[in-house]
């Protein structure tokens, strides 16, 4: 099936203020210098960094709970036993994928070659922040399409999720 892209200005998923300080568990507080570097950080952000993302649709095949696959035309999704279990019902995969951009992982390795591991860990984090923010955008568009056609959707599931092995990144 076509791949349905997407491109967000990075402003328009940036998290605010208050969304990354209840993730990082920050004080807005200008004292505290890890509230001092991501508000600095957020600011540096509001360039035209783009984020980009996108979804697939495949038809499932069948799913093997024990085995934790799922098993779509163009081939196996060994999501383990436990997100397989919650696909078992599930006609169809919307397979996603996203990045906030190459700047997070570009100033993320500056700060680590620089020794600066907080502002390493902070960066990624809006970085993270961000993708889920864009990906929240995407599966709201994907659910409207579907509710059009009568259908449901599930919860999104990713490798690191449920115990869905991370190392399955690639092979999406």
């Amino acid at each position: 099936m076509s791949f349905i892209r997407y491109e967000f200005p990075l402003v328009e998923v940036l998290p605010d203020m208050a969304q990354t300080c209840d993730y990082l568990h920050l004080t807005q507080d200008d004292d505290d210098p890890a509230f001092a570097f991501v508000k600095l950080r957020h600011q540096s952000l509001q360039q035209d960094y783009r984020s980009i993302g996108g979804y697939s649709v495949h038809k499932i095949q069948e799913v093997k709970v024990a085995q934790g696959e799922v098993i779509l035309e163009e081939g196996v999704l060994q999501c383990g036993r436990q997100v397989a279990a919650y696909l078992k019902d599930s006609d169809y995969a919307a397979l996603f994928v996203c990045t906030a951009g190459a700047i997070f992982t570009e100033l993320t390795r500056t700060h680590t070659q620089n020794d600066e591991q907080l502002e390493a860990y902070l960066t990624d984090a809006l970085g993270s922040l961000a993708v889920e923010n864009a990906m929240d955008r995407i599966q709201a568009l994907l659910e409207e399409k579907c509710q059009a056609r009568g259908w449901n959707i599930t919860n999104r599931y990713s490798p690191g999720y449920c115990n869905w092995p991370l190392v399955d990144q690639r092979p999406l």
